[in-house]
């Protein structure tokens, strides 16, 4: 409940960053409520992976396109993609079955934020971290693994093959990974290719999110969208 009303209020007050705070916050109290103050340890990393999980992958979402924009309604996100909630695309041959939302289509109904929710930690389980788990071979460390889930969601699982990180990490039992080659790999998705000037374009969104993901798998650090 207190997650919704931050998100409301922080949205009113600071706009896309506000609804963000709004939401860790809420979420802080929700868990409080219902747990007590053991529920809410900032000092243990155990706990700040489980935060992770339970609450950045949300957030991750209202951010996964670049203008931020979120919608219980089918809308057309940056690369005229068909969209609906926290980044849930739409195949252009299963739009009919979002009629209702569409207002393309004359839809009126919207998703609430429960079901926008829902919908995005299915796709996060479907796409992304079936692809991570089914493309790596080698031991993961939790940080490594998370990296790679955020990576995978934004970028889809054809960016682990082409920008090479499957191949190297899988070359590297050990773990004993060249940070330079993670870097390397990781960066050149801060580009998109944009297909009204034929042209590979840089997105500050997309090398911040890189460098955030690169921090995340290198040093543990879980910094995505605070």
């Amino acid at each position: 409940m207190f997650k919704i009303l931050g998100i409301v209020a922080g949205f009113l007050i600071l706009g896309i960053l506000g609804s963000i705070l709004g939401f860790l916050v809420g979420g802080i109290i929700d868990r409080f409520k219902s747990n007590g103050t053991g529920s809410v340890n900032f000092f243990t990393a155990a706990r700040r992976q489980s935060v992770f999980l339970e609450t950045v992958f949300v957030l991750m979402g209202k951010l996964a396109k670049v203008d931020g924009r979120i919608s219980g309604q089918v809308f057309r996100d940056t690369k005229g993609s068909l969209t609906i909630g926290y980044g849930h695309y739409i195949k252009e041959e299963e739009k009919w079955n979002w009629a209702a939302y569409d207002p393309e289509q004359g839809g009126t109904r919207e998703l609430s934020i429960a079901e926008m929710e829902a919908l995005f930690r299915q796709d996060v389980q479907r796409l992304a971290e079936a692809d991570v788990k089914k493309r790596f071979s080698v031991p993961l460390l939790q940080q490594e693994y998370d990296a790679l889930v955020d990576f995978t969601f934004h970028r889809g699982a054809g960016a682990l093959r082409d920008s090479d990180l499957e191949g190297y990490i899988n070359s590297v039992p050990d773990g004993n990974f060249d940070y330079g080659v993670i870097q390397d790999n990781f960066m050149k998705y801060a580009f998109w290719f944009n297909r009204n000037t034929n042209q590979w374009e840089y997105v500050e969104g997309f090398a911040k999110r890189r460098r955030e993901e690169i921090d995340m798998f290198r040093y543990g650090r879980y910094t995505l969208h605070s």
